[in-house]
This record gives C-alpha cells, sequence and structure tokens, in this order.
C-alpha cells in the first residue's frame, strides 16, 4: 500500500467543473488524458520478445513512455488517477448561474505525492486563474501554495519533526523533540523544539523530561486502576455443580 497524500484544491467553479466526471469525481484524464494506447500495459517492463521491443520503442518516440506507470509519474506527478474524499457537485440553473455545494474546494488524495504535473496542467489550460493548493503526505509534512499558468508560490511549508533523547517509562515512551515539525494550524507547528512528548503524542506536550516521567507513572496508575475493574467485571464465578 503507498503513503497516500491528503490534498485540498481550491479554485473557481469554472475551473472545478472541469476537472470532475459524471460522477463528480476528479479525474486527471480531463486536464491530461492518458493515451489509450497505454492503458492496461505492463509495468515495470519486462523481458520482451523482438515485436514487444519493436511496440515499446514505436510508444516511446509517440507518447515518451511505454506503459501506464511511467507515463502517470511523468505527466501526473504520481502513479494513479486521484481518489476523491467525497464527490463535487454542481447543477445549472436558469441562464448562465451556476450553483455548487462544495464551496470551492474539492479534497482528493493521490499515491505518493501531490499530482504536479496535473496541477502545473491544470494551471496553464486556465492561465487567468489563481488555483491554491494543500498537501500533506500521510507521515506529516506538506506545502501550500498558489499557482497560476505554471508559475508556484509557496505560501507555507512544513516537514518531519527530528528527535533525539529517548527515555521509557513502562509502557510508555518518551521522546525529545529537537526540531519543530508537523502542522497543527497555519504556520505552528505540530511539535515543537524544545519540547517533550509521551508516545509521540502532540497532546502528550511537556516542559522538560522529569515532567514527561511524572505524567507516565500517573498515566501507568490510571491504566492499572482500569484493569482491575475490568478484570472484576469480566470475572464470573462458576457454580458448584451437584
Amino acid at each position: 500500500m503507498p503513503n497516500w497524500s491528503h490534498n485540498k484544491l481550491t479554485a473557481s467553479d469554472e475551473v472545478l467543473k472541469q476537472i470532475v466526471n459524471e460522477e463528480g469525481e476528479i479525474d486527471f484524464n480531463t486536464v491530461v488524458p492518458m493515451p489509450k494506447e497505454l492503458q492496461g500495459t505492463v509495468s515495470p517492463s519486462r523481458d520482451k520478445t523482438r515485436k514487444e521491443k519493436d511496440a515499446s520503442k514505436k510508444l516511446i518516440e509517440k507518447y515518451g513512455n511505454d506503459n501506464w506507470y511511467d507515463w502517470s509519474c511523468e505527466n501526473w506527478g504520481t502513479k494513479w488517477n486521484g481518489v476523491s474524499d467525497e464527490p463535487y457537485s454542481y447543477v445549472i440553473g436558469s441562464g448562465d448561474t451556476l450553483f455548487t455545494y462544495g464551496e470551492g474546494i474539492i479534497h482528493f488524495r493521490t499515491a505518493w505525492s501531490y499530482p504536479e504535473g496535473f496541477l502545473e496542467a491544470l494551471s496553464k489550460k486556465f492561465p487567468n486563474e489563481l488555483i491554491e493548493f494543500e498537501w500533506e503526505e500521510e507521515q506529516g509534512f506538506g506545502e501550500v501554495f498558489t499557482i497560476q499558468n505554471g508559475e508556484k508560490i509557496i505560501l507555507e511549508e512544513w516537514d518531519l519533526p527530528e528527535w533525539g533523547e529517548e527515555a521509557e517509562v513502562g509502557m510508555h515512551s518518551i521522546s525529545e523533540c529537537i526540531e519543530d515539525g508537523g502542522r497543527e494550524e497555519p504556520n505552528i507547528p505540530k511539535f515543537r523544539a524544545g519540547k517533550w512528548y509521551i508516545d509521540i503524542d502532540e497532546c502528550e506536550e511537556h516542559d522538560s523530561l522529569d515532567e514527561a516521567k511524572a505524567r507516565c507513572k500517573v498515566l501507568e496508575e490510571e491504566w492499572e486502576k482500569k484493569r482491575i475493574v475490568h478484570s472484576k467485571l469480566d470475572y464470573k464465578p462458576v457454580s458448584d455443580s451437584i
């Protein structure tokens, strides 16, 4: 399974209605269609017969690639088409009025990376439109940027935190954050340098190792109390057989 990039595309309705299919789901083929000859091809390339090698050469000359995978990565920026989190719906009312239910936003996922090639092509198809894009890879790094006619301007970017000293207390692990990382809110990191975290949980942030250790002991005591209560509830005495 791939790591997913979670994406948020904000644009005018004129742009958004052009990049979804009949089901209201994002479809990269609406802007950068995959050649039919490459659909269903084998990737990675395997040992080929002379005839297959000749056919492969012709595909490369024509499309730059001889299989769907390499073509997708090069032209879309990701190996698969986008996967919509929910359909984007719009209906045409009287005249030229456009009523939308997506508020100018489409949320979707892509495998391993955001669709850089697709976005560049989309922005050039609508050169006067300012498109805003936000993505975060599931591990916790990402960007926010605008793109117009192929020109990308980064508004915000964040990376994974860096961790230093570690300590173990019972079932819990304590880690020192030595460089900010992740994103809690715009321009606010999820993990902050100089803080200590229990089990890499942003909700368990502490100012010192001693403070974190003390908190771990409380968590251990709470867990033990719950274990005793549950063991009593699960206990069912067996009556003596006659």
